[in-house]
């Protein structure tokens, strides 16, 4: 799970849930920032829109790790 917090405030905004493992990256898109991408150790990339009143995620590609 991804959590937003506004640090101003001390306080969470949104929470974002889809990954099956730990985040292991994320990155805000350069020009809309209302927009962001997350990978995870299990293979998944999801795009994210905050704020919105429905959650738009999308899981772009799966790649199960080999163990």
């Amino acid at each position: 799970m991804l959590q937003l917090y506004d640090i101003r405030a001390m306080k969470e905004l949104e929470s974002f849930r889809g990954h099956r493992k730990d985040v292991t990256a994320l990155a805000w898109h350069p020009f809309h920032e209302e927009y962001f991408v997350s990978g995870s150790f299990d293979g998944s990339i999801f795009h994210w829109v905050v704020g919105g009143e429905e959650r738009r995620e999308r899981e772009a590609a799966v790649r199960e790790r080999e163990t």
